[in-house]
């Protein structure tokens, strides 16, 4: 062999090494990756209630549009109200001279995710809608907690939001809420909120829709303005 064939000999192996190296090195980034991406329950929900850390507290203005059928008496209602957040998961909603029937079943207002520590979690599987995928979270009480059964939390993937939950109830009682969010000051805030509303041993259905707006970002809240 010629000093030529080895010259193209050394290089054309220096080339498969370099290949290996980069091939080893993606399939670590690759592995890496994958597991950086896997999440159990617990941690996609505390991820879900941990997305702004800088955000001390919140408060926006309410509209709600309230349609509510219980047995053969029909309501229709258009409120305004307030709603107020603090970190780390405290919030309230107040309603201007807000009727007897609604403040019977305040979870047709849900906003607050559980305590994750009080319910047992599992990943029920992900689904992809409009090109986002999400995590499906199941959650069910350690201990009895009223009438409820299950509370089911779908997590955007990708910020780690929560547009859709369904809070199911003994009898067939359901309460299920779609949300979609503004981008204010950086933060991913509740811009509209929908909730369907059933309680069949209730004689009880309905459909309730909270909009949001004019946010106020970290107006320093107190604690006193959480309690009843």
């Amino acid at each position: 062999m010629n000093k030529r064939d080895c010259s193209s000999l050394k290089w054309y192996l220096m080339f498969l090494m370099a290949l290996l190296f980069l091939s080893s090195f993606s399939t670590l980034r690759s592995s890496a990756k994958e597991k950086r991406e896997t999440l159990s329950a617990d941690q996609i929900l505390r991820k879900s209630i941990q997305i702004h850390p800088k955000l001390k507290d919140y408060s926006s203005e309410v509209t709600i549009k309230a349609l509510i059928t219980c047995s053969s008496i029909h309501t229709s209602q258009l409120l305004q109200g307030a709603y107020l957040y603090k970190y780390p998961g405290k919030c309230r909603i107040t309603i201007k001279n807000q009727p007897s029937l609604l403040a019977r079943y305040p979870q047709v207002f849900q906003m607050k995710l559980p305590n994750p520590d009080e319910y047992k979690c599992r990943i029920r599987g992900e689904e992809t809608h409009d090109d986002t995928s999400f995590y499906v979270v199941e959650m069910t009480p350690r201990q009895k907690r009223g009438e409820l059964k299950r509370h089911c939390v779908w997590v955007n993937r990708h910020d780690f939001t929560r547009p859709r939950e369904e809070i199911l109830y003994a009898n067939g009682g359901k309460v299920t809420i779609n949300a979609t969010f503004s981008a204010i000051q950086g933060f991913m805030l509740y811009k509209i909120v929908k909730s369907h509303v059933e309680f069949p041993s209730a004689r009880l259905n309905g459909y309730v829709e909270m909009v949001h707006k004019n946010h106020r970002v970290n107006c320093g809240l107190t604690d006193e303005m959480f309690r009843e």
